[in-house]
């Protein structure tokens, strides 16, 4: 059977929904200076899009994960590496990332956030798939709840390829 590229989200479903998301966002943070996290690779395109839209003072910065889980969602190794200076204690801090699925990295890593002692942390995440998850992590904001398809585009791969594309997919059979 043939496979066929399926659009979920076009360009146009993606802009209104970060621009409700960044609206969110300039309310909840209204006064105060946020620390903006990106979780490499998959967020660069979301959060550059949305730190563009939103109206509050703001630093960015990044954090690469690396983890292998094993069963029922341990973690067998992890590393984080962070990008220079950074430092997030007694900073509003919201951290966006691409996707939620398992869940395991993203509480991994929110949890080693937290022991920095930030002021406050939120997570951001475009995508949402919440019948893969093993652990119990809910995003304060999320772009959209998809179904279990593995999905590329808008900065999200297919074997590191097709993070270009202005729109979210998946193959179809």
């Amino acid at each position: 059977m043939p496979v066929k590229e399926q659009v979920l989200y076009t360009e146009k479903d993606i802009k209104k929904r970060l621009g409700e998301i960044a609206r969110q966002i300039s309310e909840d943070y209204t006064d105060k200076e946020i620390s903006v996290v990106g979780v490499l690779k998959g967020c660069f395109v979301f959060m550059a899009d949305l730190v563009r839209e939103l109206t509050v003072p703001l630093t960015c910065s990044f954090v690469q994960v690396h983890t292998r889980e094993g069963e029922e969602g341990s973690l067998i190794s992890k590393n984080i590496l962070y990008t220079y200076k950074f430092e997030i204690t007694d900073k509003d801090v919201l951290l966006i990332s691409d996707i939620i699925d398992t869940g395991v990295t993203l509480h991994y890593l929110m949890n080693h956030l937290k022991e920095m002692r930030p002021n406050s942390l939120k997570l951001c995440i475009l995508l949402d798939k919440p019948e893969q998850r093993k652990v119990d992590i809910e995003a304060d904001y999320v772009g959209f709840t998809i179904p279990n398809h593995y999905v590329f585009g808008y900065g999200l791969d297919y074997m590191e390829r097709a993070r270009d594309l202005p729109y979210i997919s998946f193959y179809k059979e």
